[in-house]
């Protein structure tokens, strides 16, 4: 399968990063409807079935941030991207090859996409 990917500028770092699509969740929102609801305002793609893979802390010794990793089976494109104001995310379909790839020669990738690769492999 492929993956759905962000190519995103990173203010913090000064750097445009490849990275997974994602964002915040509501208050009290379930993880899985706010994964579909950021995949599909960020990329255009919408999944039926959302499954959580995993769940980590980034940071946990600077901030309480949870990350919750989400495989979408079956995404299909179904609308446009629909961003604040100030995201400039361009869409990119990576096989997983190509994606181990870029991530070894580039290392212009968010360190998040790396431990949804693992995620990937590891809670099938």
């Amino acid at each position: 399968g492929l993956w759905i990917l962000n190519r995103e500028y990173r203010h913090p770092g000064g750097e445009v990063l490849l990275g997974c699509p994602g964002g915040r969740l509501e208050p009290g929102e379930d993880p899985r409807l706010g994964g579909q609801r950021e995949l599909f305002e960020e990329t255009g793609y919408w999944a039926d079935e959302i499954e959580v893979m995993g769940v980590s802390y980034p940071f946990p010794g600077i901030c309480n941030q949870k990350i919750y990793f989400l495989g979408a089976k079956g995404a299909v494109k179904r609308g446009e991207q629909r961003l604040d104001p100030f995201e400039f995310i361009e869409v990119e379909l990576k096989g997983e090859e190509e994606l181990k790839r870029e991530i070894r020669e580039t290392h212009r990738v968010d360190g998040i996409l790396c431990a949804a690769l693992w995620y990937h492999h590891n809670f099938k």
